[in-house]
C-alpha cells in the first residue's frame, strides 16, 4: 500500500531527475580583466587589463618556451575532490527528496563553496603565483548539456 508521502517523495524524486538530465557544475574562470594593484608598482592596472582566463590558461597549461611551468590548478582539485564532491551530492540529495532543498539549490552550493573553494586551495597548494585576481575569478555556475571534454 501506498501512502501521500511515498507519492510525495516519488514525485520530487521524478521531478529531480527531469532537472538533472544534461546539467552539471562547470567551474574556472569565465571572464574579467587583471586590476589589482601591482606589488611594485603602487599603481592600479588599467581598465583593460590582460584577461584574467588568459592568465589562468597559461598558469594551468604553462607555455611553449617552458619558462612558466603548467600547475594544474583546476585538473588538481577535480583529480583530488570529485569523489567528495559525488558524496555530498548524494548526501544532499536526501534533502532534495525530502523537499527541504531544491536540485538547483544543491547543485549550486555544491559548486559555489566546494568546487570554488577546492580549486582556491590549489591555487595556494600548488603555488601558482598570482596577486590574488585568479583566485577570486574562480566561479561556478550550472551547465545545461553534456561536459566537454
Amino acid at each position: 500500500m501506498t501512502t501521500k508521502d511515498d507519492n510525495e517523495d516519488e514525485q520530487r524524486l521524478l521531478e529531480a531527475i527531469k532537472w538533472l538530465d544534461g546539467r552539471g557544475i562547470q567551474a574556472g574562470v569565465f571572464g574579467g580583466t587583471n586590476r589589482l594593484a601591482s606589488k611594485k608598482r603602487k599603481t592600479r592596472r588599467p581598465k583593460k587589463g590582460r584577461p584574467i582566463a588568459l592568465y589562468a590558461l597559461v598558469q594551468h597549461e604553462g607555455n611553449r618556451s617552458g619558462t612558466i611551468q603548467a600547475r594544474r590548478f583546476i585538473s588538481d582539485a577535480v583529480d583530488t575532490n570529485q569523489a567528495k564532491w559525488e558524496r555530498e551530492f548524494e548526501n544532499g540529495f536526501e534533502e532534495v527528496l525530502k523537499g527541504r532543498k531544491t536540485t538547483e539549490g544543491l547543485l549550486t552550493e555544491i559548486g559555489m563553496i566546494d568546487v570554488v573553494g577546492d580549486i582556491q586551495e590549489m591555487i595556494t597548494t600548488l603555488e601558482v603565483i598570482d596577486t590574488g585576481a585568479l583566485r577570486q575569478a574562480i566561479r561556478a555556475k550550472i551547465r545545461k548539456g553534456e561536459p566537454q571534454e
